[in-house]
């Protein structure tokens, strides 16, 4: 997990996420790393002394194209409006162009994808220094761990202790030990994205036989699903009762109505709407940035039942009534339909593909890559596709693709080994 040696490639790949963070407003706003690619995808693509293919870019472009085309006429079948046609096809490009641009600088280095995982981390932190605009909300005021920062200061601990911890197992264990000061923080995402990773890597099962295999992530699966309400449960009954402090517990019973409403629903009370939008539109989608007010009263009228105060008059003296959407997957298939949403499903498969590698594949899968992944998957089910996004996710990506090469490339080398001595 150590950088050998920066070059040129290395400088962009950490420069890149980290140029998330500043803005221009040409022709709308951009990101210093949008304009970045820009420029660097022409170069990349018509250079023959690039590697241009790489695994799993292929048919992820082919799905972002699918994204791209399901946009359009989306936005065609329910009259978008220009400038919201341009905002939602332009994030789809520029995250074409972050996708390419990493991949090929990348081309399957582990030294360069820590530099990139690196200038990750670093721009999380780095946003709250410069003032970025999720910090200018009041979630993001009160709350900064859970809203990047936490992430970031995790994913550098563990690179700095696997310098001098080489077991991946007991790594894995002291991040796992550590896990409860997400709480104490207010970061409940984190919290459980920590103990996830740490879990799946510290105690990693070495099983050849698929059906071994299968019959190991079925009961993962079904144990998840027993264990889960009771923690949910007990973590609700230490919050209202200040274990975790003032801050947490007041955040929780506003959130469910004094203990009334579970947690997961209180704290994506969007899903429900996302999910109502959809089935009213399931093939086009509602188009680019869709707004409706049918939907947001649908939303207010469902928080307000849920016991959180609404001042209607504040709340409907609006000029945009966007439909609510807080992720990636439902967001996708709400403005652009089904095929819109194909993409994410696809991201979706490879990385349930390095989960079960990670529960029970060849060797344990680095706690510091076990971490992206998880919260890969969190981010498609649970975060909305903001501006940043078009960078972080495609560095996700390419980690969830690195892990997949590797595990193909070991299989082949088990395999042409186990061929070559049957024929001794």
């Amino acid at each position: 997990m150590t950088i050998k040696r920066l070059d040129s490639a290395s400088i962009i790949l950490f420069l890149l996420p980290i140029l998330t963070i500043f803005t221009v407003n040409i022709v709308g706003q951009l990101m210093f790393s949008d304009i970045l690619v820009l420029i660097l995808t022409p170069i990349l693509l018509f250079n023959k002394s690039f590697n241009k293919k790489q695994p799993y870019l292929k048919p992820i472009m082919l799905f972002l194209l699918l994204w791209f085309f399901s946009a359009i006429v989306s936005d065609i079948v329910n009259e978008t409006s220009l400038i919201n046609f341009l905002r939602g096809i332009s994030s789809i490009l520029f995250f074409a162009m972050h996708i390419f641009v990493i991949f090929v600088l990348v081309n399957m280095k582990r030294d360069r994808l820590t530099t990139l995982i690196l200038g990750v981390s670093i721009s999380f932190i780095l946003l709250l220094v410069f003032g970025g605009e999720v910090y200018s909300l009041d979630d993001g005021k009160n709350t900064p761990w859970k809203m990047g920062v936490g992430f970031g200061v995790t994913i550098i601990f563990v690179m700095l202790l696997s310098r001098w911890i080489k077991n991946k197992r007991l790594l894995a264990k002291i991040l796992l030990f550590s896990s409860p000061i997400h709480l104490f923080l207010n970061a409940r995402s984190l919290f459980l994205t920590v103990v996830l990773s740490s879990i799946i890597t510290a105690f990693h099962l070495k099983i050849y036989s698929k059906g071994k295999k299968l019959f190991i992530l079925l009961s993962t699966l079904f144990f998840i699903l027993i264990v889960a309400p009771m923690a949910i449960n007990y973590y609700g009954n230490l919050t209202q009762e200040g274990f975790f402090g003032k801050q947490a517990q007041e955040k929780y019973i506003m959130q469910t109505g004094g203990g009334k409403i579970n947690i997961l629903l209180a704290g994506r009370s969007e899903t429900l709407i996302s999910l109502t939008a959809i089935s009213d539109s399931i093939i086009f989608g509602h188009g680019s940035w869709a707004t409706s007010k049918e939907y947001f009263i649908m939303y207010l009228s469902m928080l307000e039942k849920m016991g959180k105060h609404i001042n209607w008059n504040s709340e409907l003296d609006k000029d945009k009534y966007l439909i609510p959407a807080h992720s990636m997957l439902l967001a996708a298939w709400v403005w652009y339909g089904i095929t819109g949403s194909l993409f994410w499903f696809y991201i979706l498969y490879l990385s349930l593909k390095v989960l079960s590698i990670g529960i029970a594949g060849r060797k344990p899968i680095q706690v510091r890559d076990m971490l992206i992944v998880v919260a890969l998957i969190w981010d498609i089910f649970f975060s909305p596709f903001g501006q940043a996004r078009r960078c972080i996710e495609a560095v996700y990506i390419i980690v969830v693709c690195m892990i997949l090469m590797e595990e193909k490339k070991e299989n082949n080398k088990k395999l042409y080994k186990k061929n070559l001595e049957g024929n001794l």
